[in-house]
């Protein structure tokens, strides 16, 4: 998935964002987000029912550019290439294959098929983390950029270390792992403001 949203007005990605987020934050939403809350068992009822809080248009963009997504990474993947470390990349690796999804149908779960997930399924985690990453990561870089407007001392550093780091490069995933201290000054900013400030999930086992 390739995205230009600094220099391309009215890129497809962002603007599909922009709308979807638009829809998420009105009242009513909010009103029904807040009834399933409470009533967690009746989002499978409105599912049946063939209920969404999201239109087709926007559902429809997010899960045809995963599938591109998870298609590249299995077409690029070789037993001895260097794999990216991401979370798309653990779910494409969590997927069952068909025979062990029949099998599992079947014959009911067993160990062959613990903890892998089927396509569908890997879409749909694929989906909430885009959805929950992008307002999360925009308040994130937010409050880092008035962080370290507050400490021009860990301002220079910041700016020294991409300079020294990086050079004439353009920052890619690879390269910007090496800038440690801006991501100790990223992981300080989440520390003092957190965007997601507690998870309702409890892991039922580890």
């Amino acid at each position: 998935l390739e995205t230009n949203s600094q220099t391309e007005e009215g890129e497809p990605f962002v603007t599909h964002c922009k709308q979807l987020f638009g829809a998420l934050g009105n009242k009513s939403f909010q009103r029904i987000f807040l009834f399933l809350n409470v009533f967690p068992f009746m989002s499978r009822v409105l599912g049946k029912m063939g209920a969404s809080f999201l239109s087709n248009e926007h559902s429809a963009f997010f899960i045809n550019a995963l599938d591109q997504m998870i298609e590249d990474r299995k077409e690029n993947s070789h037993p001895h290439s260097k794999k990216t470390s991401d979370m798309l990349q653990m779910l494409v690796e969590a997927e069952a294959d068909q025979e062990t999804i029949t099998d599992t149908a079947a014959h009911g779960d067993d160990s062959k098929s613990h903890k892998r997930m089927t396509k569908d399924e890997i879409k749909g985690q694929g989906f909430i983390v885009l959805i929950a990453g992008y307002e999360t990561t925009a308040t994130t870089l937010q409050y880092l950029t008035y962080t370290l407007t507050m400490d021009p001392q860990a301002q220079e550093k910041v700016y020294n270390e991409i300079v020294e780091q990086l050079g004439e490069d353009d920052p890619t995933y690879e390269n910007i792992g090496s800038l440690k201290y801006l991501d100790a000054a990223i992981r300080e900013t989440l520390r003092i403001f957190p965007p997601v400030p507690m998870v309702t999930r409890r892991a039922k086992t580890t």
